[in-house]
C-alpha cells in the first residue's frame, strides 16, 4: 500500500500494522511523507487484505492553529493508496484522507487546490 502526501508545507508520518494487530507497539513499516511525495508501506498478509495505517501530521500545519494533532487510522488494502488531501479538525487535528484505486498523477490533478492546504 502507499502513502500520497497533498497538503502543503507538511510531512505526515505513517505506521502500516499486520491487519491482526491489536496492540501497535511496532508497526510493520513506518515512512515520513512530505508534501508531493509517496511512499510504499509493507504489512504481513499484503496481498492477501490490508494493513491497518495511522497517519499523523509531523508537526503541527498552519490550519490547526493551536490544536493538538492526533493520528487517523485507516484500513487500506493491499496495493491502494491513501492520499492526504486536507486537515480535519474535531477536538483534535486529523488529516483527512481518501483511499483510491491506484496512484494519483499528481495532487493538483487529484483534488486541485486540496481542503485545509496552505500557500
Amino acid at each position: 500500500m502507499h502513502v500520497m502526501n497533498c497538503v502543503d508545507s507538511t510531512t505526515v508520518k505513517a505506521d502500516a500494522f499486520d491487519a491482526k494487530d491489536t496492540v501497535y507497539a511496532v508497526a510493520a513499516s513506518s515512512k515520513d511523507v512530505s508534501t508531493g511525495d509517496n511512499q510504499q508501506l509493507h504489512c504481513a498478509g499484503e496481498g492477501k487484505g490490508y494493513c491497518q495505517v495511522f497517519i499523523k501530521f509531523k508537526g503541527s500545519p498552519e490550519t490547526c492553529g493551536s490544536t493538538a494533532t492526533d493520528s487517523g487510522a485507516f484500513n487500506v488494502d493491499s496495493g491502494k493508496w491513501a492520499v492526504v488531501q486536507g486537515v480535519t479538525v474535531t477536538g483534535s487535528c486529523y488529516p483527512a484522507v481518501v483511499v483510491v484505486d491506484s496512484q494519483p498523477t499528481s495532487c493538483e490533478k487529484f483534488c486541485g487546490r486540496c481542503e485545509g492546504a496552505e500557500g
